[in-house]
């Protein structure tokens, strides 16, 4: 009985970060990958608890598709806290945001963003069925 209710748990965290990471792909918002990765980092959590407790005969560890794309938008968020903190200083310190370096960073997140797209393209990190991205 315990067994089954580790393994609904389970999957149902699983089924949050696949329905957080399928919401993501549609416009890589900030909370969005915010939201996504702190659900993916949880369900590592989770599973690494469950196997050291003996409750799950399920390997403690993302499948690898999933952990790709984790680290993809991990990029993405890096990026994208890089070019608030870059305008928010500009406005701490009463300047004129530097148009070249967010140019810079814009197009940075531009190319992640694609190759977040191409991946998800090629490959499945969200389940099993492809959805069209």
């Amino acid at each position: 009985m315990e067994q089954e209710r580790m393994d609904a748990v389970i999957r149902q965290q699983y089924e949050k970060c696949v329905q957080l990471g399928r919401a993501l792909a549609e416009g890589f918002g900030m909370e969005d990958i915010h939201d996504f990765r702190v659900e993916t980092k949880r369900f590592r959590a989770l599973l690494r608890l469950t196997a050291v407790a003996g409750h799950s005969p399920i390997k403690p560890k993302l499948p690898n598709n999933l952990k790709v794309y984790y680290a993809m938008t991990g990029e993405l968020r890096n990026i994208q806290l890089q070019k608030k903190a870059l305008e928010d200083a500009a406005v701490r310190l009463h300047l004129g945001p530097p148009a070249k370096c967010l140019a810079v960073l814009d197009d940075r997140i531009g190319m992640t963003e694609h190759m977040i797209k191409l991946y998800l393209g090629a490959s499945n990190p969200l389940g099993r069925e492809k959805t069209q991205w």
